[in-house]
């Protein structure tokens, strides 16, 4: 895998374009693709010390707009919110998304 080698802010612009190709793929109905990608990937060996709360809220918005409202993934969602993105990150945008595209 040729961005395992890069620098960490290319690590982590890399894993969060991975994560919104994800959610598009999940927009756009490819669930197979979708499913597959999002199982590949590894937060903690894809992060940098200083970015892993902001890569675990990615994470888990990306989660709930893949997987939907489930309570144990909005309980570990509250737990990595990132308080820069709080106001875009957050549960109330993953479910409007879902029902935007009827997900």
């Amino acid at each position: 895998h040729k961005r395992s080698k890069k620098c960490w802010e290319d690590k982590n612009e890399c894993l969060r374009y991975d994560l919104f190709y994800v959610i598009f793929l999940k927009i756009n109905k490819k669930n197979n693709l979708c499913d597959k990608i999002f199982k590949e990937i590894n937060i903690q060996d894809r992060s940098d010390i200083q970015s892993l709360n902001l890569n675990w809220t990615y994470y888990y918005f990306t989660k709930l707009v893949v997987e939907g409202p489930k309570n144990d993934i909005i309980k570990i969602f509250n737990q990595y919110k990132s308080k820069i993105y709080i106001k875009i990150l957050n549960k109330e945008t993953s479910f409007k998304i879902r029902k935007y595209y009827n997900l």
